[in-house]
């Protein structure tokens, strides 16, 4: 092409000579700047692939920063449950014995001066990660009796529930009170394993 560029110019002698340089040498800028095989399309190519791969990275960093918070999330959450599993193992029996647990009740029964007269075990009910023992309490009383009672089975350092309770008078008075017999739904409980306690021992407690 240079040559072609000389032989036009040698063609045309109007055309100053300082011109023609000029030519000679614009057509190498041009070539400079566009050819693919040159130095400027080369490293323009090059910075286009830098650019392409710095935002590829600002990609992964973001899902690396995502992954970290939901990562400290699970721990929190972890921490959480853990705790929970603390505060109910230290306040549930693992095993529930049935025999002491109605002995107890028909002891506080008496110490607040009611008469027991029957108390049956019902059915057991599993929830989440503990286990309610029901019974069926039957007394005979009057109703001073039955509150202190009722107070006493709170003061309880087991954990004991009062669901519900039938109260009807009876034709019998203690001195001028009124008796009164019924019967009384008390839950006790006890703490039922689960998948939790794997996850404690991975985790080293709520630490």
């Amino acid at each position: 092409m240079k040559d072609r560029i000389i032989e036009l110019l040698e063609k045309i002698p109007v055309i100053p000579i300082f011109l023609g340089v000029l030519i000679y040498y614009g057509w190498d800028v041009y070539e400079f700047h566009t050819a693919p095989d040159r130095e400027v399309a080369n490293f323009t190519r090059d910075i286009d692939g830098l650019q392409g791969s710095n935002d590829k990275l600002q990609g992964r960093v973001g899902e690396l920063k995502k992954f970290q918070l939901e990562l400290e999330q699970k721990r929190q959450d972890i921490r959480q449950l853990t705790t929970r599993l603390d505060e109910v193992k230290a306040n549930l029996p693992e095993e529930f014995n049935i025999a002491l647990f109605m002995q107890t009740v028909i002891t506080e029964a008496k110490k607040a001066g009611l008469t027991p007269m029957a108390i049956r075990p019902q059915e057991r009910t599993p929830k989440s990660d503990y286990m309610e023992h029901s019974f069926d309490f039957a007394f005979r009383g009057i109703y001073h009796q039955l509150l202190m009672f009722l107070k006493r089975l709170t003061q309880l350092q087991t954990i004991v529930r009062v669901e519900s309770f039938v109260v009807r008078p009876t034709s019998r008075r203690v001195g001028s009170i009124p008796e009164v017999e019924g019967n009384i739904q008390i839950k006790g409980f006890s703490y039922m394993r689960t998948n939790a306690d794997e996850i404690s021992k991975t985790t080293g407690g709520a630490k």
